[in-house]
């Protein structure tokens, strides 16, 4: 959980320090709403620092955020600041023209991003990047040496 908030904090911040003008109140929007707390705790910090600019954090249910967020967008009344789903997620969005191309002259620490983390929030059309990476996650299959042993069975190579 810390790693995705840290993931999601250096996104926000680098997207709010790009050097682009803001206005005083800016929005956040997420599906994930077990981390409100956090993100309120972070965005308490960025305003101590930036005490121009404020950031109301909007969480909505996983399921319907997609459907809300491009709603929202579609009428004009879309948040300043999201999180994306990584992938083809991206592609409606950009596709529309709601999201600012980036790269590491708006966005320096992307330079610390491997190809894959990048390539996960790239419209896979274009190849252009539209979103920070936040969170990185592992798949894996674990299984019991012995009990394959025992029966014969060989570790799967594929």
């Amino acid at each position: 959980m810390k790693r995705f908030l840290l993931g999601a904090a250096i996104a926000c911040t680098t997207m709010l320090s790009a050097g682009a003008t803001f206005a005083a109140d800016l929005t956040f929007w997420t599906w994930r709403q077990e981390d409100k707390a956090e993100y309120e705790k972070f965005f308490a910090d960025f305003n101590k620092a930036n005490p121009d600019i404020t950031v109301k954090f909007e969480a909505f249910e996983a399921t319907s955020y997609n459907t809300v967020l491009s709603t929202a967008l579609a009428g004009g009344k879309g948040p300043d600041l999201m999180m994306t789903r990584t992938y083809g997620g991206i592609e409606s969005l950009a596709g529309a023209g709601y999201l600012m191309p980036l790269d590491d002259t708006k966005i320096p620490a992307l330079k610390g991003f491997s190809e894959p983390a990048l390539a996960s929030a790239t419209m896979r059309s274009d190849k252009t990047l539209y979103a920070v990476p936040a969170a990185s996650q592992t798949m894996l299959v674990i299984y019991n040496t012995e009990i394959f042993e025992k029966n014969g069975i060989t570790e799967p190579k594929s």
